[in-house]
């Protein structure tokens, strides 16, 4: 082999490597994407059941209620 061809392998060989790398952090980060999307619908479900725990509850006499049969 000639000095360049065994250069054009040795580019080659890292360049294949780098291709996957990239594929394994693109697949890395499409699964921390996903958790994370799930991780931000869940604390918005808490956020909202939070807000709902907070509202203040309806005051209500029983004796001022009247009871269905009447």
């Amino acid at each position: 082999m000639t000095d360049t061809e065994d250069r054009q392998v040795r580019m080659e060989t890292l360049l294949a490597h780098l291709q996957q790398d990239i594929e394994q952090i693109n697949v890395s980060l499409t699964l921390h994407l996903e958790r994370m999307q799930k991780t931000d619908l869940r604390i918005a479900r808490i956020e909202r059941e939070l807000e709902l725990i907070q509202q203040p509850t309806e005051r209500r006499d029983p004796f001022q209620e009247r009871p269905p049969h009447y």
